[in-house]
């Protein structure tokens, strides 16, 4: 039995979820700037609502992220 391609194999399907679900809470951490200066920028003068702190900005990003984010684990790309 080869136990290095069954180690190997735990490994990728463990840390991989993980490396994914880090990456997507530090990229939201460095769009969520962004997101709450155009947010409070433009949507209270266009549509009336309110401005959103830097906590809310970084959950509708992850949010975001999460509804329409893609994530991949295979290199070739289909279209």
């Amino acid at each position: 039995m080869n136990t290095h391609f069954k180690t190997e194999s735990v490994l990728t399907f463990t840390l991989m979820p993980l490396v994914a679900i880090l990456f997507l809470i530090v990229w939201s951490l460095i769009l969520a700037w962004p997101m709450q200066m155009l947010w409070n920028w433009l949507v209270p003068t266009i549509f009336g609502l309110g401005k959103i702190s830097f906590l809310q900005a970084f959950g509708l990003i992850f949010l975001l992220g999460l509804t329409f984010g893609r994530v991949s684990f295979n290199e070739t790309h289909k279209e």
